[in-house]
C-alpha cells in the first residue's frame, strides 16, 4: 500500500495491511488443515480491521472507509465462529478434568462432534470466498485514506474518538451488571482496544503510553477469559436441559455444578474491576 504524508495515516494503512495478510493467512491455513489456532487467528484480525475501519468512520464525515469492503471478512467470521467457541469450551473440559479429577467423556464426545459438523459447514462457507478481495481490500483502503486527505490531523481524529468512546464505556461499565450486558460491553472494550493497539504501535509522540496500553490489553484477557467459561456454564446448562441419555445428563449436570463457583468468582471479579476508576482513562502522552 502506499504511504500518505499524515503520520497516523501511514500507520492506520500499515496496520490494516498487515492484519489483512494476516488473515488471508491463517485462513487459508483455516481451509486447508482446519485448524482450530488459525480459525481463532484470521477472526482476531478481522476484528482489529474491523475495529479500525469503524474508528475512521466515526473519526470522518461521510464514512470515508468503504464498508462493503468488510462483506466477505464479515461472512468468514461467521463461518469460523461456532468451530473457535467449541474448540475453547472443550479445551476448558480438559483443564477442569485435570484439575478436578472428573471425567467428561460423553460430554468431550459430544464437542468433538459439533467441531466437526462446525468443520463441515465453514468449509462449505469458505468456498464462496471470492478471489476478487485480494485486489479490492488494498486498492479500497488506499482510496479510503485517500480521502481524508485535507480533513485534519488523523491523529488528533482517532484520539477524539477514543476519547469519546472510553467516556462512553465509563459510564455504561455499571450497567454491565449480569453476563448478557458485560458481554456487549466486553465486545465494545474490545473494539477499543485495538485501535489503541494500532496507535501505540505506530510510535508516534503524544500517542498512548505503555502503562495505559497494557492496562487495556489485560481488562480485555480478563473479560475474555470470564466469557469462556460463561459460555461453557450457559452451553452445559443447554445439554442438561435436552440430553436423554443419563449419563451425558449427568455429566453436564456435574459440569455446569464445577463451573458454577468458577464463573461467579470470574464473573464478581470483573464487577469489582469495572467499579475502579483507574481502569477507565487514556493517558496521553
Amino acid at each position: 500500500m502506499e504511504h500518505t504524508a499524515d503520520p497516523m495515516r501511514q500507520a492506520a494503512e500499515k496496520y490494516l495491511d498487515h492484519y489483512f495478510r494476516h488473515f488471508l493467512k491463517n485462513f487459508d491455513l483455516a481451509r486447508s488443515e482446519f485448524d482450530a489456532e488459525a480459525i481463532h487467528q484470521f477472526r482476531v484480525s478481522i476484528k482489529r480491521i474491523r475495529a479500525v475501519f469503524k474508528a475512521i468512520n466515526k473519526s470522518y464525515p461521510g464514512h470515508p472507509m468503504p464498508d462493503d469492503l468488510l462483506n466477505p471478512l464479515r461472512e468468514m467470521f461467521k463461518a469460523g465462529g461456532t468451530a473457535r467457541d467449541l474448540q475453547v469450551q472443550l479445551d476448558l473440559i480438559r483443564g477442569l478434568e485435570k484439575a478436578e479429577g472428573a471425567t467428561f467423556a460423553l460430554m468431550k464426545d459430544l464437542f468433538r462432534q459439533q467441531i466437526e459438523d462446525s468443520a463441515d459447514e465453514f468449509l462449505f462457507r469458505s468456498r464462496y470466498f471470492g478471489p476478487d478481495l485480494l485486489e479490492q481490500f488494498p486498492s479500497g483502503i488506499r482510496q479510503g485514506m485517500a480521502s481524508t486527505e485535507g480533513q485534519g490531523s488523523m491523529q488528533e481524529r482517532i484520539s477524539g474518538w477514543m476519547e469519546s468512546r472510553m467516556e462512553k464505556l465509563r459510564h455504561n461499565r455499571f450497567k454491565a451488571s449480569d453476563p448478557y450486558r458485560l458481554h456487549r460491553f466486553r465486545t465494545r472494550y474490545k473494539e477499543l482496544s485495538y485501535v489503541a493497539e494500532m496507535v501505540y504501535e505506530s510510535g508516534l509522540p503524544h500517542t498512548l503510553d505503555k502503562a495505559t496500553f497494557q492496562e487495556m490489553k489485560t481488562m480485555g484477557q480478563q473479560l475474555g477469559k470470564w466469557h469462556d467459561h460463561y459460555q461453557l456454564w450457559h452451553r452445559s446448562g443447554e445439554i442438561f436441559l435436552s440430553a436423554t441419555d443419563t449419563h451425558l445428563l449427568e455429566e453436564s449436570y456435574h459440569l455446569k455444578k464445577l463451573l458454577t463457583p468458577l464463573h461467579n468468582r470470574l464473573f464478581e471479579k470483573m464487577q469489582d474491576r469495572l467499579k475502579d476508576e483507574s481502569h477507565f482513562s487514556l493517558n496521553i502522552l
